[in-house]
């Protein structure tokens, strides 16, 4: 019983201490959202979160308080103080990325994601030719083929519009496709198998589960994450970590120069830029860089 009353008295000491004392209380919002964490989280964790806060947006305006300390902004001048690199503000440093959102498993290592700006850069520099306009016109074969074969599939498939298909299915299989060839050289097989990749499989449900995650570590159950992670997705986390390892492996021995999105990453190699100084890079750190740059290439792509 006296549990209970002290859980009761911290509750009710943290709504009265965000709705009245917090810095941000000032900040327009829901009631509700403004005295917990918890709706957010469950918005998020149900994949309500981005539809509930646009709404809102058009009932509070550009700047909206939707957790206790959590601002949303839909402010054009938010971007730069939020994103940009503050050169000429000496007494100001770079805002962090929230550990909540962009490093919720402990055991990780960091990636491109969550990386700091120099070392964000030093992948950006490497991968950004292969996002260019021209390189990316280079492409538009190889993506043609896998569409053409895409039609085809569906011709097939469709018994002259008779059959119903999934045709959210069907696009990712040839999203994924395209990407696993401009990455790694190499198809996916979705449309030629006419289902995931195990690789694949594991990233959009994976999705969900890190809605969750991220929702649990928000309100502040971080570590009840952590022991999730550990007994229920360290193991599944590892085959998939092989899948990339293989992949990876396999593009950087191809002999044939190839103008993908990984070719700039594949060019350095042997030598990497790193601030004013070029250091000889061992090949097993290399190729762990390179597995966290595939990360980054396929957002980037998709």
């Amino acid at each position: 019983m006296a549990r209970l009353t002290q859980v009761l008295v911290w509750l009710a000491a943290s709504i009265i201490y965000n709705l009245f004392v917090h810095p941000l209380r000032s900040f327009p919002g829901p009631l509700l959202q403004r005295a917990s964490g918890i709706p957010w989280a469950i918005q998020h964790a149900s994949g309500t979160q981005a539809f509930n806060t646009q709404r809102l947006h058009d009932r509070y305006g550009p700047v909206v308080r939707i957790g206790p300390g959590h601002l949303s902004f839909t402010d054009s001048r938010a971007w730069k103080d939020i994103y940009g690199h503050r050169v000429h503000e000496s007494n100001m440093g770079d805002m962090s990325k929230s550990e909540t959102f962009t490093h919720v498993i402990r055991e990780m290592p960091s990636s491109i994601i969550n990386a700091d700006r120099e070392e964000h850069q030093r992948f950006r520099r490497a991968l950004s030719h292969g996002f260019s306009d021209s390189s990316i016109r280079q492409q538009e074969p190889l993506i043609v083929k896998y569409v053409d074969l895409l039609l085809k599939r569906l011709t097939e498939e469709c018994d002259n519009g008779k059959t119903a298909l999934n045709i959210e299915a069907w696009y990712n299989w040839t999203t994924f496709d395209v990407i696993g060839n401009l990455v790694f050289g190499q198809s996916f097989g979705c449309l030629e198998s006419r289902e995931y990749h195990p690789w694949i499989a594991f990233i959009l449900k994976g999705t969900r589960f890190v809605a969750v995650i991220k929702a649990l570590s928000y309100v502040g159950l971080s570590e009840l994450v952590q022991i999730m992670f550990k007994y229920g997705a360290a193991s599944t986390l590892k085959t998939v970590r092989s899948y990339t390892e293989a992949m990876v492996t396999s593009r950087l021995t191809m002999d044939k120069e190839r103008e993908d999105l990984f070719e700039g990453l594949v060019k350095r190699r042997d030598e990497w830029v790193c601030g004013t100084c070029s250091v000889m890079v061992d090949p097993m750190k290399f190729e762990i860089d390179a597995r966290r740059a595939v990360e980054f290439v396929i957002r980037e792509a998709l």
